[in-house]
């Protein structure tokens, strides 16, 4: 019962800090894309629409998309790589390596989770 105690600890102790590890490497993503993640900034805009909406006497929005400093929309043209390129061709016989080293360490970690907890 001891033993078994133990490696159920082990691998919620591993769970936990794979969880943890994945929401950081998850956040320091997003940061990356999206600019650092200002706590301030959320409460300050909820507050900005709280009063909006109180103040909102039904008719329309007096400021422009300019005097807000918001540029007007263009639209984004998407590259389209040529097919038979060598180096397109290398990546995707990378990205389907990898997806297959990924599908068997998934294999491996609940095989290794059977294990413990059988």
């Amino acid at each position: 019962m001891g033993n078994a105690l133990g490696r159920i600890i082990l691998l919620l102790g591993v769970l936990v800090f794979g969880i943890c590890y994945g929401i950081t490497l998850s956040s320091s993503g997003i940061e990356q894309v999206y600019g650092p993640i200002d706590p301030d900034a959320a409460t300050q805009s909820a507050g900005a629409d709280d009063r909006a909406a109180s103040t909102d006497s039904g008719q329309p929005d007096q400021e422009t998309d300019e005097e807000q400093g918001m540029l007007p929309a263009q639209p984004i043209t998407p590259v389209t790589p040529s097919s038979d390129s060598l180096f397109l061709k290398l990546l995707d016989k990378l990205g389907s390596l990898l997806n297959l080293l990924a599908d068997y360490l998934i294999r491996l970690i609940v095989k290794l989770g059977e294990t413990v907890l059988s």
